[in-house]
């Protein structure tokens, strides 16, 4: 299979390709940053695909755009035809509301399903899925969402109006209660999100269910799954993240914050990009990960002293002390977690795990 190759950046835009990526949400910007970033480090195009959650067509015409006029070619094109006059706020209601397909949705709206699905992804929308949909706020509101009333977007502050299978009241989840608001949904329960989350972050109530995580069953196993490797090793999996987390948790950490410790804490110092690519997630999510772990005092940032165009990542005192304490947690959750294989049984499966993933 032929690869390209990689795609040569322009004098300063490393720079300004990874302040777009690491932008709050994943909005178009951010993603097509993202896919040129993705090409000058090699990666084929299908690879590139798949991180970004586009096609490869799409992948292509961004790397061909960037290379004819570069950052300035990666901007919204002005688009000819008939201007669609049918609002974002009112595709996600009838979406919400309807999960129905996007050529249908597009039909009842005068459409093209191309601007439907545009919208989703826009939103993160899945109206295929059946999971009911939770989220986060004070007071806690975890009920069935059963229809979108509306949603308020005027700055500076935003809000989601929604009826709940709990009752027949409207509530109102908002980043601030203002008069504004209360007239806008009059008589409605209000709950407050935090006061600085952004519209992206609002928004999350709309994606599948987040908040509701698969957890470890005690209970013995159907007699029908005894014998099935995918159950197997999910609920081995499930309980092991179970352990783990409950140690952890008198450090402040859970297992994906000590393997980012542990990823900064080597020997070479990384980027948040690179630190991305290493362990293949998208780079607005490794944004979000080292902003929590930089507010807890265990990460900072600071240019490299090789290249003042690059920023890494390294740990502070306490993440160092972390770190050490923590991997000291890690290795006595999993010495307890296979002690009943005994120690030759256990170098077997982490052998044969290793060989079944590929790695040396």
């Amino acid at each position: 299979m032929r690869v390209s190759p990689p795609l040569p950046l322009r004098d300063g835009d490393r720079v300004r390709l990874e302040e777009m990526a690491g932008a709050p949400g994943d909005g178009t910007p951010a993603r097509r940053a993202r896919i040129v970033l993705l090409a000058a480090s090699g990666l084929p195009n299908t690879v590139i695909a798949e991180r970004t959650a586009t096609s490869v067509p799409t992948v292509r015409l961004w790397r061909g755009r960037y290379r004819a006029g570069g950052l300035a070619a990666l901007a919204d094109q002005e688009r000819t035809g008939r201007p669609r006059t049918v609002s974002d706020v009112e595709i996600v209601l009838r979406t919400l509301r309807s999960r129905c397909s996007s050529r249908l949705l597009a039909s009842e709206l005068d459409l093209s399903p191309a601007s439907v699905l545009e919208v989703w992804r826009r939103y993160g929308l899945r109206p295929w899925l059946e999971k009911p949909l939770t989220f986060a706020t004070t007071p806690r509101l975890d009920a069935r969402i059963v229809e979108f009333a509306g949603l308020y977007l005027e700055p500076p502050h935003r809000a989601v109006a929604l009826r709940l299978s709990i009752d027949d009241a409207v509530h109102v989840v908002c980043t601030g209660r203002t008069p504004e608001i209360e007239a806008w949904a009059p008589g409605a329960h209000f709950h407050l999100s935090p006061p600085d989350v952004s519209w992206d972050d609002l928004v999350e109530i709309f994606r599948s269910t987040a908040n509701q995580k698969e957890t470890f069953r005690s209970d013995p196993s159907p007699p029908a799954f005894a014998d099935r490797l995918g159950f197997l090793l999910k609920h081995a999996y499930l309980r092991h993240v179970e352990e783990s987390a409950a140690a952890l948790t008198p450090l402040g950490i859970d297992g994906r914050e000590l393997a980012l410790l542990a990823l900064f804490g080597g020997p070479e110092p990384l980027s948040q990009m690179e630190a991305a690519g290493q362990l293949g997630v998208d780079p607005t999510t490794m944004v979000t990960l080292v902003d929590a772990l930089e507010e807890k005092g265990f990460l900072q940032r600071r240019r490299s002293t090789h290249d003042r165009r690059r920023n890494i990542v390294t740990l502070t005192d306490t993440g160092r002390a972390t770190l050490a304490k923590g991997e000291r947690t890690r290795k006595d959750v999993e010495r307890r977690f296979l002690d009943p294989l005994g120690k030759q049984d256990t170098a077997r499966l982490i052998g044969a795990l290793q060989t079944l993933v590929e790695l040396p």
